[in-house]
């Protein structure tokens, strides 16, 4: 009998520092899941307490189409155009600039819209077909693929329409191949159009909040043109009553058309006037199509 319980008493003994064993592992366990959270959460408020709140119009622009009936409006009257943009860019990290001729709006990392206006009578196309390189990113002009639009469509949802303005765009997607200069930042579109004698050229970054400034450009002071004629074709070779988009080739008779003048002639219709100095010019080149 007295083995038998001093067998009981080391069996209870045993079964005791087991269970003390456990209580501790389970109590180290405990103790770490408590450091583990207290770090984490402290972390987490430093983190806050030192981070720049984001302000709740940009988060607005990232999640859902903003209203702008509250933006500031930029106007251009020398060259016709206004354009809307949110008052927070001036903080915030985001850069801008508004000169008369060149204009724009930068984020942290990357271009928003910049638009550069330069006196030429050229069409957009012959334009381009000059330059080596883009005037912003200033990479090779064969990065970038054209496409000539009577509207631009937003890139994020396109069925909607951002820009209409009842004229020719020449549209240059820096989308044209995979070398690696092209790839490389920044990604821009550039939007090109006559105006008022004028080229415009709209570059625009690829962002919601890019999509949502061009989206309220508007074009100031059209001239009508029912009673005018203007100089158009790549080569500048055609005058006609709006502007016209032809294929791009040069021939020596286009510069017979310099100097010519161009204006409504007796059937109504716009055309070259036939002087003496443009019929001699003209007559030099016979056997070459004029047009």
């Amino acid at each position: 009998m007295a083995k038998s319980k001093k067998k009981i008493k080391q069996s209870f003994r045993k079964q005791l520092k087991e269970n003390k064993q456990l209580l501790l592992g389970i109590s180290f366990a405990i103790f770490m899941l408590l450091f583990a959270s207290f770090a984490a959460r402290s972390d987490f408020f430093r983190t806050q307490k030192n981070s720049k709140p984001v302000p709740e119009e940009l988060t607005k622009s990232l999640t859902q189409t903003p209203s702008t009936t509250d933006w500031l409006t930029y106007t251009n009257n020398e060259y016709g155009f206004s354009f809307k943009y949110p008052e927070y860019i001036r903080e915030h990290g985001f850069g801008s600039s508004f000169g008369n001729n060149l204009i724009w709006i930068s984020g942290p990392d990357s271009l928003i819209i910049r638009i550069n206006i330069i006196p030429s009578n050229k069409n957009p196309e012959k334009w381009w077909s000059e330059q080596v390189t883009e005037p912003y990113s200033k990479k090779p002009v064969n990065c970038y693929e054209l496409e000539i639009v009577n509207n631009v469509n937003s890139t994020y949802y396109p069925e909607n329409i951002l820009l209409d303005l009842n004229k020719k765009l020449l549209i240059a997607s820096n989308t044209r191949n995979d070398e690696k200069i092209c790839l490389d930042p920044p990604i821009v579109k550039l939007i090109m159009f006559s105006h008022n004698n004028n080229l415009i050229i709209i570059t625009s970054g690829i962002s919601t909040l890019s999509e949502d400034i061009l989206s309220t450009f508007e074009i100031l002071n059209e001239p009508t043109i029912s009673n005018e004629c203007v100089v158009t074709g790549c080569s500048n070779q055609i005058c006609a009553s709006e502007e016209l988009v032809t294929t791009c080739e040069h021939k020596e008779i286009y510069s017979c058309y310099e100097n010519a003048t161009c204006e409504v002639q007796h059937d109504g219709e716009c055309g070259w006037t036939m002087d003496d100095s443009l019929s001699k010019c003209l007559q030099s080149y016979v056997g070459e199509p004029s047009i």
